[in-house]
């Protein structure tokens, strides 16, 4: 768990973010030396700007699968 993770009942959906290692998300990145690395791709990307759409995108999923609930 990282230093802004929040454990508990409470929690209804996590997803996965970095270790702190910079070990994280694999994402596309931008072309060659503009981005994080010198290939398109990076997988140093975390933190809640890897996670936050990680969880939007299933709780779109599970308001779309259960037409019973509202938001």
């Amino acid at each position: 768990q990282t230093n802004y993770g929040e454990p508990g009942a409470n929690v209804l959906i996590s997803s996965p973010s970095s270790d702190g290692s910079g070990v994280g998300i694999t994402t596309t990145d931008l072309e060659g030396n503009s981005g994080y690395t010198s290939s398109d791709y990076t997988s140093s990307f975390g933190g809640t700007s890897s996670a936050t759409p990680l969880v939007s995108g299933v709780v779109a999923l599970m308001l779309e699968a259960i037409t019973k609930v509202k938001y």
